[in-house]
């Protein structure tokens, strides 16, 4: 149908990013891209994005404490397209 969206063209996960000492993030990290990744899967766009909200915060709150590394910010912002946000 014209003018119909796909869901996935609206999420973005790049599968082939590694994060670094993966087993070693905080967990509340590890949760949301548990939950994001479920999102992407069902092709739940609406839940992916409010996830995706607060996982950038999360993320970028974890790195002002010192949980995680530049490194891994890096990687985590590359991993779902949150640069440029």
């Amino acid at each position: 149908m014209p003018g119909e969206v796909n869901a996935k063209d609206l999420m973005y996960i790049n599968e082939e990013c590694q994060i670094d000492d993966y087993d070693n993030l905080p967990r509340i990290l590890k949760n949301d891209m548990i939950e994001m990744q479920t999102y992407y899967e069902q092709d739940d766009w609406v839940g992916f994005d409010c996830c995706l909200e607060a996982f950038e915060a999360t993320v970028k709150q974890c790195k002002l404490s010192g949980r995680i590394t530049d490194k891994q910010f890096d990687q985590l912002f590359a991993k779902y397209g949150l640069y440029g946000s």
